[in-house]
């Protein structure tokens, strides 16, 4: 099934090890929306349970992009691999 499709806020979802075996990555246009769009997970993935979360409000480098102190796009940085 298509997650993706369903839940176009998350950009990334992986497995990794430990206690708590996924995560994910959720953007959001208002913080206020966190508690939504957890509701909507829950409901998408049967038997999955919220333990931890955390929240972001600004992001320094977006998608190789310096975005400046103002808001505003400043310069592109080639991302490497």
């Amino acid at each position: 099934r298509n997650i993706a499709a369903e839940l176009p806020e998350i950009r990334i979802m992986v497995a990794v090890t430990g206690a708590n075996n996924i995560h994910m990555v959720v953007w959001l246009n208002n913080p206020s929306e966190s508690l939504a769009v957890e509701r909507k997970i829950l409901r998408a993935i049967p038997g999955l349970t919220i333990d931890d979360r955390r929240i972001v409000l600004r992001t320094f480098k977006y998608n190789g992009a310096r975005i400046t102190e103002s808001g505003l796009f400043g310069e592109v940085l080639p991302v490497g691999f």
